[in-house]
């Protein structure tokens, strides 16, 4: 998935997996690739996320309001948020497992 100024994916109250895609250049208010809400379960495996924006919090994944994500041999690449989580934020009761993934030139200002 890539585009300047093209938004994500939005996963609430389901589950989804993604396996080998590479999000580049995606930009959203919140969650720039990547917005896992209201019990939602996200699966990403061996995923590389580059260049991600967010204007808010999450750069490239924002998980919140117990939603899950499962994150396995994935990459993140100088994405961005303005306030929080340059790669990822959590929060409300939502949970990270980080198995095997690194994190490198992500920043929040």
């Amino acid at each position: 998935m890539a585009g300047g100024s093209a938004r994500g994916v939005s996963v609430s109250a389901g589950s989804v997996t993604f396996h080998s895609v590479r999000f580049s250049g995606l930009k959203a208010y919140e969650g720039g690739a990547l917005n896992v809400d209201s019990n939602g379960i996200a699966r990403v495996v061996n995923c590389v996320f580059e260049g991600c924006q967010a204007e808010s919090r999450g750069g490239a994944i924002l998980v919140r309001n117990g939603a899950q994500l499962y994150l396995i041999g994935s990459a993140f690449e100088d994405c961005q948020a303005r306030y929080r989580g340059g790669a990822i934020f959590v929060q409300n009761s939502a949970q990270l497992y980080m198995l095997g993934s690194a994190i490198n030139r992500c920043v929040a200002d």
